[in-house]
């Protein structure tokens, strides 16, 4: 099913990101207990990209929750990735399911091989769609065999990856690129809190390709990978059972239980 400026249609979402004819801002957000999980955080995000670019709004974020939650409870779906997607233009708005792919325990437990891939985005403070950039990513870790591609800039800095945020671990310190100069990812901002409340060392800066045997770990982060440790950059072998990225992921996974249980009590309070 999927709804579509406010009515129901049979139809597959799938479809209607990369058949070329609109252009989108879109979030993806990941149900776990038939509960969206940030919703609050990804709504914030889509109003606010629209926003930069003046994308019209049709519906309200309590529009958008109650369609999200119709739709799980029609598809009977305990746990998936919902898309929202607004034309640029026209603000016309489709929600729906669309195909998900959630690391296995193999890639947590011995973590994922990247690869580096020169270009960017030219508006990363915006979640739209980029079908260059998703192609060429996609070509090159099929090619390279890599779970992910993290993206390079002119001047040789990586910036993101095609689909999740980059974090290093240098001297026990947690580094991440700029926030100009990639998404805002909501995991980003979680992972970001997280270290904050429980002190651990967080920066932002820029990390050069030619500098990745200065650091301990990587991982990358995203809602579908959540935390994700990183075994291989290039050439370079990390070792994915670093105990910070072990203790943030402990952290991240309290983070969206409690996320659940404040969406569960706010819907019961509201009833």
């Amino acid at each position: 099913m999927i709804w579509e400026n406010g009515h129901w249609r049979d139809g597959s979402l799938n479809n209607y990101i990369t058949n070329g004819v609109k252009t989108w801002v879109y979030e993806v957000v990941r149900v776990e207990k038939s509960y969206p999980v940030f919703i609050s955080e990804h709504l914030n995000r889509l109003w606010q990209g629209a926003k930069n670019i003046h994308v019209p709004l049709l519906f309200t974020q309590s529009d958008l929750i109650t369609g999200i939650f119709d739709l799980v409870s029609h598809e009977k779906t305990k746990s998936g990735n919902i898309r929202i997607q607004v034309d640029q233009k026209s603000g016309f708005t489709m929600m729906g399911f669309i195909p998900h792919h959630y690391p296995s325990p193999a890639n947590y437990q011995n973590g994922i091989q990247v690869a580096l891939l020169q270009t960017e985005r030219t508006k990363p403070n915006v979640k739209s769609w980029n079908p260059n950039v998703r192609k060429s990513a996609d070509q090159y870790m099929h090619q390279t065999g890599s779970y992910e591609a993290i993206l390079v800039n002119q001047e040789g800095y990586m910036t993101e990856g095609s689909r999740s945020n980059l974090f290093g671990v240098q001297n026990g310190t947690l580094i991440t690129p700029p926030l100009e100069q990639v998404l805002p990812g909501i995991t980003r901002q979680v992972i970001i809190k997280l270290a904050f409340e429980n002190s651990l060392p967080l920066k932002e800066a820029r990390i050069h390709k030619s500098e990745l045997d200065q650091f301990e770990a990587f991982f990358i982060s995203g809602t579908s990978p959540g935390i994700l440790p990183v075994r291989k950059i290039e050439a370079i072998n990390y070792s994915p059972r670093n105990s910070i990225i072990e203790k943030l992921s402990a952290l991240y996974k309290k983070a969206i239980e409690i996320d659940i249980d404040q969406t569960a009590k706010n819907i019961w309070n509201n009833q």
